[in-house]
């Protein structure tokens, strides 16, 4: 239990007031200033935060950039398919990447710089003898991207955070226009230092230390009260920057000087805009305050430094202080791995320009694994294996996908040499090889890897091809870590899903270290994580317009003779392509389930239809639409024929309509691929809903969290987790179409298994589509000696935000009713707490981050507080509050 103590003045009367909460933060010098009988101006609250360890992991995307002996190698730059081939716009690259290593070497006082860079380009691309090979770098998993604009931040680039404080970001988003723009540089200054403040986001997520209009909207302050001199400040960092009080007049297209003054506080409107005529004595930070454009700007900010220049300033309201808990860029980077324990010490470095990798997408090629040892007979792993594989080749993989099978026990087998998938046919004859023999034998994982390496060698190129690996996970003959030595030397991914969730963590090991993903599929009713895994290998190096969208991924208890009804929602950006799959577990050689699907017109398709397709070798019932889905709500009924009780697994999906509106796709991670909760590492999951680079607001998120079972061998109910987009507990950014929620309710170590759920909100899912206006607070130079006559720039076609004018509010359109299934992956958690029982209550709420005050009443001597409250245990449940006054 600590405290938030208020200091409050008025009238040179002062008094405390106390609030007491459970497990929350110390705010202290919170000071409020009576001008001409009104609050003018409320000071920082400066926020002690109670701390989370600051763990320098990164989001379950991979990333392949490594600092070494000074030298960041590994960073990886995508191209969308959707940008127009231009040879210039590999130039603009090159050139921003060779000023940014100059400009980091010094910001870093000489401990980094870019040694190389790799840039992928799209198959869109015409390719050419001087591309290379990309290995196992794509696009969806680049560092870098240039994309189409996200109306949230255009024109400007943006770093698409998770997490921060030590966390590494997802990507930086450039867009085309504003790197082929003539006039980016006019306004933003040079694209070197731009991108350094960027990267200070991505690596070390590290916070605007500038009033940040868009990524701080509900809590940005441009000025603020000092309580150590008493003064009215900018916000800024560091205190040396000299500039002028400005308020934009709209009208007028001009700028005119505030009224107020730092004696008596600054009036609405007004803000702080540095002037050109730095002193390089007096400052030489920040890189986080934006403006890069200075020359004089070349020091992160620091606390443990005499130097005035760039020293911190903790009274800043800025997000930076309110989120990372005071502590200034250096601090933050110190505690990351990059420069932890003296990690890359300054080093003389006269050349620092990066080498270049151009490189272009290869074709899709993919070997599926099978696990048919003995172990898999447990709750009829090998159906529930066979089931998925046929669908996957029947249904999902996509023509001109190169496939070949593998399966394995004590020893491996080649079932089919890589082949091209490019027609029915092509299929058919793929589904004939799929082993269904009766399970036998031990588990030799390394044996089908090394296996499937050698139909990938012998096929050619092993760059970027795609091992999807499916076991129990108990390996029994062989060390499969032989075999991922040359895996990875051969710059294949391997994507693993583990039928257990006390699998062996090699299995994720082995997926992160290549670059791919690791799945759970447990024997718990509702669990899709092989089919998640299996399609996950077609949403690689193609675009979303390609992509497969899920729209419902479980299964079902039916008892027998039963029947179970279900919906799933067909909207307007997708339709094409429809399939509803069901399959069961239960192998008599006959069809035991019945099917009825119905449009929202009321048109019925089952058994005679022509779209029905039954299957009794590989226990399916499909319906493949042949025309366009019909947009609304699709019932399906399933019908138990069987005997018994019977789980029915539904997966039903469609793909894009061509030339339309792109379409809306649920991008899933989670905070770590591994979790050591007794050092206090906090299990997040994240779903990012968007269209295109659109984010969606608003919708229903809901993640549900498969668990292992505990020590004597009981099984937990999976946990259904509500996550939010609100700025606060886990969620970094309101309104970003990221909604994010801690994760706390631990049976074991083991295997964690997440898929999300979202849909519409019954309607209140708004898709932002704000492109005439941007939302960004552009950090742009105005000329002090022109302050009328003000022109506002586009860049990159789009109209810059000026200092000082009103963010516009979010806008945007109602998104159309839908449903997706969204894919998870898995999170090994090593440790519990010791001592640690889930039947009691030892996890605290998490800290307050948007503490403000938002009224004020000089007659009654009452200013109101708001925030958003915590929860039981982090930000889940509900706190117990305790106040006095």
């Amino acid at each position: 239990i600590t405290s938030i103590g208020y200091t409050v003045r008025d009238r040179g009367k002062e008094w405390s007031l106390c609030n007491t909460f459970v497990g929350l933060l110390e705010c202290a010098n919170t000071v409020i200033q009576d001008n001409r009988e009104t609050i003018m101006n409320i000071a920082v609250f400066k926020l002690v935060l109670s701390c989370l360890p600051v763990l320098c992991l990164a989001i379950t995307r991979p990333s392949s950039i490594k600092l070494e002996n000074n030298e960041y190698t590994g960073l990886v730059i995508g191209i969308h398919p959707d940008i127009p081939e231009d040879e210039q716009l590999i130039t603009r690259i090159q050139e921003m990447m060779t000023s940014a290593s100059d400009y980091l070497y010094t910001a870093t006082r000489q401990r980094a710089y870019f040694k190389n860079v790799t840039i992928v380009l799209p198959e869109t691309w015409a390719n050419s003898d001087l591309y290379e090979s990309p290995g196992n770098s794509t696009f969806e998993h680049a560092d870098v991207i240039i994309a189409p604009s996200n109306p949230r931040f255009s024109p400007i680039p943006y770093t698409k955070h998770f997490e921060a404080c030590g966390k590494q970001a997802a990507y930086i988003h450039f867009t085309d226009s504003f790197l082929l723009d003539s006039m980016t540089e006019l306004y933003y200054g040079p694209l070197g230092p731009l991108f350094v403040h960027e990267w200070g986001h991505f690596r070390w997520g590290i916070l605007n230390e500038y009033a940040d209009t868009v990524a701080d909207r509900s809590n940005y302050e441009y000025h603020y009260r000092s309580p150590t001199t008493g003064l009215y400040e900018a916000t800024r960092c560091s205190l040396g920057l000299k500039g002028l009080h400005l308020k934009l007049d709209t009208a007028r297209s001009r700028y005119t000087y505030c009224s107020g003054d730092s004696t008596n506080g600054y009036e609405e409107g007004c803000v702080f805009i540095p002037t050109d005529d730095q002193d390089p004595e007096l400052v030489s930070g920040s890189v986080m305050f934006g403006y890069t454009s200075l020359s004089e700007i070349i020091d992160f900010c620091d606390n443990e430094t005499t130097d005035a220049k760039n020293y911190h300033n903790v009274e800043a309201p800025n997000k930076l202080n309110r989120i990372c808990g005071l502590k200034s860029s250096w601090e933050v980077m110190r505690e990351h791995s990059d420069f932890k324990d003296d990690n890359n010490p300054p080093r003389v470095i006269s050349n620092r320009q990066p080498t270049f990798r151009i490189t272009r997408v290869l074709p899709r090629r993919v070997v599926v694994v099978m696990d048919t040892s003995i172990s898999m007979l447990n709750d009829d792993r090998n159906y529930k294996q066979a089931s998925a594989v046929a669908h996957y080749i029947s249904s999902t993989i996509l023509d001109g996908t190169s496939l070949g099978l593998i399966s394995f026990s004590t020893k491996a087998r080649i079932d089919s040499e890589m082949s091209l998938i490019a027609s029915d046919t092509d299929r058919e004859e793929m589904l004939t090889v799929i082993n269904q023999n009766e399970p036998s034998g031990g588990t030799c994982i390394q044996c089908g890897l090394e296996e499937a390496l050698k139909i990938l060698q012998n096929a050619g190129t092993t760059d970027g091809a795609i091992i999807l690996l499916i076991t129990d996970g108990d390996e029994t003959v062989g060390n499969l870590m032989e075999a991922a030595k040359d895996i990875i030397s051969a710059n294949v991914v391997v994507d693993a899903v583990a039928f257990s969730e006390d699998a062996d963590s090699k299995l994720s090991y082995l997926a992160s270290q290549t670059g791919g993903a690791f799945y759970l599929q447990t024997d718990d009713v509702g669990s899709s994580g092989i089919y998640q895994g299996l399609g996950g290998t077609m949403k690689r190096g193609v675009t979303e317009a390609q992509q497969r969208v899920d729209l419902e991924s479980t299964s079902y208890l039916i008892q027998a003779s039963a029947n179970y009804t279900g919906q799933a929602s067909v909207d307007e950006t997708i339709g094409e392509r429809t399939s509803f799959f069901f399959s069961w577990n239960k192998d008599t050689g006959n069809i035991l389930v019945d099917v009825t699907i119905t449009s929202p017109s009321g048109i019925e398709y089952g058994p005679g239809s022509l779209e029905y397709v039954e299957n009794a070798l590989f226990r399916y019932v499909m319906i493949n639409l042949q025309e366009s889905a019909e947009v609304g709500t699709w019932t399906y009924s399933i019908t138990n024929r069987y005997s018994e009780s019977m789980e029915v697994v539904v997966n039903i999906a469609s793909y894009p309509q061509s030339n339309k509106e792109d379409p809306i796709v649920v991008t899933s991670y989670l905070s770590g691929s591994t979790s050591n909760a007794a050092d206090g590492e906090d299990l997040i999951a994240f779903a990012e809903v968007r269209q295109g680079y659109n984010p969606i607001i608003d919708a229903n998120v809901i993640a549900i969290i498969e668990r292992p079972p505990d020590s004597q061998g009981n099984s937990y109910e999976p946990v259904h987790l509500q996550l939010f987009d609100n700025g606060a507990g886990a969620d970094l950014t309101e309104d970003d179409g990221i909604y994010s929620r801690f994760f706390t309710e631990y049976s074991n170590k083991g295997f964690y298994g997440v898929k999300i759920q979202v849909d519409g909100n019954n309607g209140e899912a708004t898709i932002l589509r704000q492109t005439t206006v941007p939302f960004e607070a552009a950090q742009i130079v105005i000329d002090p000696n022109n302050l009328d006559n003000l022109v506002i720039p586009e860049i990159g076609g789009v109209q810059a935000l000026l200092p000082g004018m009103p963010p516009p509010a979010l806008e945007g359109v109602p998104a159309p009713e839908f449903s997706r299934a969204g894919n998870g992956q898995s999170v090994s958690v090593s440790e519990l707490p010791e001592g640690y029982n889930p039947t009691i209550d030892s996890t605290p709420p998490s800290t307050i981050l948007n503490l403000r005050v938002v009224a004020t009443s000089y007659e009654e001597s009452r200013l109101t507080l708001e925030w958003t409250a915590p929860g039981d245990d982090l930000d889940s449940g509900k706190g117990n509050l305790a106040a006095e006054f």
